[in-house]
């Protein structure tokens, strides 16, 4: 064999060697940002309540976040 593709097989371990460690870091880099910093912080909302997309019902008022489908009213001979 030549010296060439020595160095040609050589290189092509060494980036698979790369990618695959790569990848591994990547994924365990994610997993450690998903539970020091969302999980902990979906906790603490939670706990204090806050709700970014209104879907607990109040209480107090009585009222859905769903729209009443039963009251929209629709003409179909007038499209526009």
């Amino acid at each position: 064999m030549t010296f060439r593709k020595i160095t040609i097989k050589y290189l092509r371990t060494f980036k698979l060697f790369r990618n695959n460690l790569l990848d591994f870091l990547l994924t365990v880099t994610l997993v450690i940002m998903f539970f020091c910093i969302l999980q902990p912080l979906g906790l603490i909302l939670k706990l204090v309540g806050y709700d970014p997309l209104r879907k607990r019902i109040s209480r107090k008022i009585k009222k859905s976040y769903r729209e009443n489908i039963k009251k929209n009213n629709i003409d179909f001979n007038k499209k526009f």
